[in-house]
C-alpha cells in the first residue's frame, strides 16, 4: 500500500483547491471571500489528510499548521499563476454558488 506524506497531500490539494473554490463561489464574488473559502478548503484538506493518515486521528499540531500553510500558499500561487490565466472563475458555474458580486 502506498501512503502519501502530508506535504505531498498539501501540494496536490493546493492545485485542486482553486478549482473547487471557483465551483462553489460566484465568479464575481469578492477576492476576500474567495480567499476565506480557499483557507477553509485548505484546512479541510489538512484535516482529511490527518484523519486518513497512518495514525488515523486528526490532531492539531505544529506539523498540521505547517501543512495547512503549505496547502494554502500552493492554492494561492496555483490560482494566480495557472488557474486565473485559464479563466477558471468564468468557466466553473460562474452565476451559482456563494458570495455576493463585488
Amino acid at each position: 500500500m502506498t501512503t502519501l506524506d502530508p506535504t505531498t497531500i498539501a501540494l496536490i490539494a493546493g492545485v485542486i483547491i482553486p478549482v473547487i473554490t471557483a465551483t462553489v463561489t460566484k465568479a464575481r464574488a469578492s477576492a476576500v471571500f474567495k480567499t476565506v473559502v480557499t483557507a477553509l478548503l485548505s484546512a479541510a484538506a489538512v484535516g482529511l489528510a490527518a484523519i486518513v493518515g497512518p495514525a488515523g486521528s486528526a490532531v492539531i499540531s505544529q506539523e498540521s499548521l505547517a501543512v495547512f500553510g503549505k496547502a494554502f500558499v500552493v492554492a494561492i500561487v496555483s490560482y494566480k499563476s495557472l488557474w486565473k490565466s485559464v479563466g477558471i472563475n468564468d468557466k466553473m458555474l460562474p452565476h451559482s454558488g456563494f458570495g455576493l458580486p463585488s
